[in-house]
């Protein structure tokens, strides 16, 4: 007769040696980055490489470059990661015609504007959260963070859209949005810190 208890301990066993490995495969992944250079080699960018690439564009519009987040072993995405060419030069218009766009589908929506610089560039970022709350916390239920870079007569979005663990994938926005290197003409201007 089988020993019941020796069995399920043998099989706890190696549920934990199974979470641990996948826990060190996806730590692994947040620690190391991939760069994203645009087609046009105007602009590149580096972020964690625990994104993953989808194979379907995401988002409106025809996106140059889409990518997820999942948390932990749960298959539903908690960020995504989009770029797209915002269809105008003037980097001001596209701002506000993101702000418009926004404000067009809910009023009560706070946008905040601030400046993040990877050495001499500065890149223009926007802001906002959906106008709900959680119910546990006082941070929104979701909240995007869009960068906008002017570079050889146009204008691009780099944008994440965050949908769980807001403030770690806040920080890692920032990080991406600070990694920013823009280019003229395929010439590197500065390079990441």
């Amino acid at each position: 007769m089988p020993d019941f208890n020796n069995e399920y301990g043998k099989l706890v066993e190696q549920a934990q040696k199974k979470a641990q490995e996948q826990a060190k495969i996806q730590n692994d992944a947040a620690t190391t980055t991939q760069e994203y250079l645009a087609p046009d080699k105007s602009f590149s960018f580096d972020y964690r490489s625990n994104w993953q690439t989808a194979t379907q564009p995401i988002g409106s519009g025809k996106p140059m470059f889409s990518a997820y987040k999942t948390n932990g072993l749960s298959l539903l995405a908690s960020a995504f990661l989009i770029v797209k060419d915002a269809g105008t030069k003037n980097e001001n218009d596209a701002i506000e015609q993101y702000k418009n766009f926004i404000w067009a589908q809910n009023q009560e929506t706070k946008i905040s504007e601030y400046k993040t610089t990877n050495g001499s560039q500065i890149i223009q970022v926007i802001e906002f959260g959906n106008a709900g709350t959680s119910s546990t916390t006082q941070t929104p239920e979701q909240m995007e963070k869009t960068a906008f870079i002017s570079t050889n007569g146009k204008v691009y979005l780099i944008s994440v859209t965050i949908m769980q663990n807001i403030q770690d994938i806040s920080r890692e926005a920032d990080d991406i949005f600070k990694s920013i290197s823009i280019t003229e003409q395929g010439t590197a201007q500065t390079t990441n810190p």
